[in-house]
């Protein structure tokens, strides 16, 4: 995620000093080691006269350990029932959480599927309403915690998942989300689009978006489907913006590793956000750069594109480590401009990134960061350009040779999982037959550059 473009995160920051903050219960993920979320399974209706939704979300999940009670992220919306194995169980809402009572234990190492049936106006994280042109839109924005607002989940990183969709819109509207598309039908004036995402992705990541596209296929040199999702009115410029996409992921698919998903849509969306990853389906906002004229926007779209590997293939385990996602995306996009842009554009990038954390470092933090209050918080330069600024250190201090080695031993082992600043620390330590964990220390765990 970029959040080049996001003014009113600073203007948070600045107007909620640590002392007002209240600690966001949902950065925690409270069912972790007792169950597995498998698949989500998610029908909606979208109302595009009242903004009102109709789903219908099946969690298919494997018990851990011996359970009386289930928890699920979930908010706002009505629950017209909640049903497990196909009958009819106890629940209720308290705090953010559907819990969910199924009668009996559930006993470890079993398989079962929560069904919740809802309805109502999300107050946030699916944003219906009309883009820019006046034209009907809907788009999920669900970073850091907000698909809770529009389906029952484990809303947390650690907790990934495959997702399916079954999306309803007025015939004459296409639908974009994770994965393929793999069947339309129409029917008395509403089209219903089914969608698969077969990989793992972090909720954070499961979206979908609705609109009078504009479509515009690519293909890459290995045969990944690139398609641009842009409003008509914004095509032809999203061409010209888009233009190196294909050569991105080509570029991040021979250094890292194979691209980790069967597609990848870049979409003209109503995210708040300067580019939002979402695994396959990328979004930017309506007035992206990449929109207008001259290649401003072209360092977030490589950005985003790099997350595709790092924070959406491979996601951090928890918050507090970020900076597995953000900063990777901040170096990895930084890559790409010295390798096809040569050395002066790369060092231009990294200079802008250290003055950027100078100039808005407060020095008083690391990188990992268990103190944060709220989840906003975590989008600062410390994730963002001090973790891109910690990568070129480590590459400097073990050599080109076993820096990429290590990186590409890592996407190969975490890849559709998640890891942890401890995982990525051994690997690149056996790369490079040298202990790193001082060095992983000073740079991560304690405020400031080292000198």
């Amino acid at each position: 995620m970029s959040f080049l473009l996001k003014p009113w995160i600073a203007g948070l920051l600045l107007l909620c000093p640590v002392s007002c903050r209240t600690v966001d219960r949902g950065d925690t993920n409270i069912m972790i080691y007792q169950l597995d979320v498998i698949h989500y399974r998610i029908r909606m209706d979208i109302d595009n006269r009242d903004q009102r939704i109709t789903g219908t979300t099946d969690i298919q999940f494997r018990a851990l350990k011996n359970l009386t009670r289930l928890a699920f992220n979930f908010e706002g919306l009505q629950i017209d029932s909640c049903r497990m194995d196909n009958r009819e169980v106890q629940f209720n809402r308290k705090e953010g959480f559907l819990w969910v009572v199924p009668g009996n234990q559930v006993q470890a190492g079993s398989h079962h599927i929560v069904t919740v049936k809802y309805s109502g106006i999300p107050s946030d994280g699916l944003i219906i309403g009309q883009n820019k042109y006046g034209h009907f839109s809907a788009f999920s924005d669900n970073w850091a915690n907000r698909a809770r607002h529009w389906f029952p989940s484990i809303d947390h990183p650690s907790d990934k998942a495959s997702v399916s969709f079954e999306i309803t819109v007025p015939a004459g509207y296409e639908v974009v989300a994770n994965g393929n598309t793999t069947k339309t039908t129409t029917l008395g004036g509403r089209s219903t689009y089914f969608l698969e995402e077969i990989n793992p992705i972090p909720t954070y990541c499961m979206v979908v978006g609705v609109c009078d596209f504009s479509i515009h296929p690519e293909v890459t040199p290995t045969d990944v489907p690139l398609t641009y999702y842009t409003f008509p009115e914004d095509s032809l410029q999203a061409v010209l913006g888009f233009a190196r996409s294909v050569d991105m992921v080509q570029f991040y698919d021979s250094l890292v590793g194979p691209y980790p998903y069967s597609k990848l849509a870049l979409v003209q969306s109503s995210t708040r956000f300067g580019g939002m990853e979402n695994a396959s389906a990328i979004f930017f906002p309506e007035d992206s750069p990449l929109f207008a004229v001259g290649d401003a926007g072209e360092v977030t779209l490589a950005h985003e594109i790099a997350h595709q590997w790092f924070g959406d293939a491979i996601t951090q385990s928890d918050w507090s480590e970020l900076w597995l996602s953000e900063g990777f995306a901040t170096y990895f996009s930084f890559l790409y401009f010295e390798a096809k842009d040569g050395t002066a554009r790369f060092d231009e990038l990294l200079t802008a990134a250290r003055n950027r954390y100078e100039k808005q470092s407060s020095k008083s933090r690391p990188v990992i960061d268990t103190g944060y209050a709220a989840l906003a918080d975590l989008l600062n330069v410390e994730n963002y350009q001090k973790g891109a600024l910690f990568l070129h250190a480590l590459r400097i201090r073990i050599g080109d040779e076993a820096w990429f080695s290590g990186i590409r031993r890592y996407y190969k082992g975490f890849k559709h999982g998640n890891a942890t600043t401890a995982d990525f620390e051994q690997i690149m330590s056996e790369a490079s037959d040298t202990d790193l964990k001082p060095f992983f220390d000073r740079w991560l765990t304690k405020p400031g550059i080292p000198e």
